[in-house]
Parts: structure tokens; C-alpha cells; sequence
């Protein structure tokens, strides 16, 4: 009797872990493919160094979004996720500090919401650049601009949010 090959099984490849929704998926892959695109055609009559600088920035974003929603995975969540061991402490936001108490009296959480909104400067000058070096039209100030005035409006939701949460 001939002696016996071992079976090789077929190992199959696993990709990483989906963690993103469907609907963010899709958003990523049509927003992303815009950006791209978008990138890429205004990169061909770009004459500046500064506006083809942003503009292959632009075009790398859309590409990271379109290839992040089609995987649909973030690296980035899972470090995002608490470790099980810290779901089973008390919430953080629950304790009666004189700390917290102090901190509510001084404002709140309104300083950290007017940092994001100082998160988003860049953002409005990279658009003002655009658009004097004549790269990009003035209705592309004008979603950066809309961009902030949302950044600002979904952060007075959650702080309002915060404060109604507290006794």
C-alpha cells in the first residue's frame, strides 16, 4: 500500500471585521468617488503648487473613503470601543465630583464644543485659498462654510443633550 499524502486543506483568506454600517458604507463610496473625481479633474487645470498640493489631497481623501466603504471596515473603531472590563465600571459622567460641579458652573462642556468649531478654521482656509487663487468656484466657500455652520449646530444638539442629562 502506497503511503498516504496529507490532506492540505484550503485555507481561506479573511478579511477584517465589517464595522461600519451599510448606509455609511454607500455614503463613503459615492461621497469619495465625488471627491476623487472631482480631485482628479480639477488637478489636470490646476496652475499652482498650493492648489495642486490640495487638490491631490483632495483626491487621496475620496480614494481612502470609496476604499474604507468598500471594505467596510475603520481601523479606527475598534480602538474607539471601551474594553469590556470598562462597561461593567460606573459611568464617568454619573459621578458627583466637586470637580464636575465646578466645571458645570464655568460653562460646561461649551468649551470643548468651541474648540471643534476652531477644529474647522483649516478647512475655511483652505476653501478662501481655492477659491482667490481662482481654483475652485465661490459656491465651494460656501460648503465649507455650510460645513461649519453644521459643525456648530450638531454641537449645540449634544451639549444641549448633556445638560438635560444632568440633574
Amino acid at each position: 500500500m502506497p503511503p498516504r499524502l496529507p490532506v492540505l486543506s484550503v485555507m481561506r483568506m479573511r478579511g477584517p471585521e465589517i464595522n461600519i454600517t451599510p448606509l455609511e458604507r454607500g455614503g463613503r463610496i459615492v461621497l469619495g468617488a465625488a471627491a476623487a473625481i472631482t480631485g482628479v479633474l480639477m488637478l489636470a487645470s490646476a496652475s499652482g503648487a498650493l492648489a495642486v498640493v490640495l487638490l491631490a489631497l483632495l483626491a487621496l481623501a475620496g480614494l481612502d473613503l470609496v476604499v474604507t466603504g468598500a471594505r467596510g471596515h475603520r481601523p479606527a473603531v475598534r480602538q474607539a470601543r471601551p474594553r469590556p472590563a470598562l462597561t461593567q465600571e460606573a459611568r464617568m459622567s454619573q459621578l458627583q465630583t466637586p470637580q464636575s460641579d465646578q466645571h458645570a458652573r464655568r460653562g460646561g462642556h461649551i468649551g470643548h464644543g468651541l474648540l471643534m468649531l476652531v477644529c474647522c478654521i483649516p478647512i475655511l482656509v483652505i476653501a478662501i485659498v481655492l477659491v482667490a487663487t481662482g481654483v475652485a468656484s465661490a459656491s465651494f466657500l460656501f460648503a465649507a462654510i455650510a460645513c461649519t455652520v453644521m459643525m456648530g449646530m450638531m454641537m449645540a444638539m449634544m451639549m444641549g443633550g448633556m445638560s438635560r442629562g444632568r440633574k
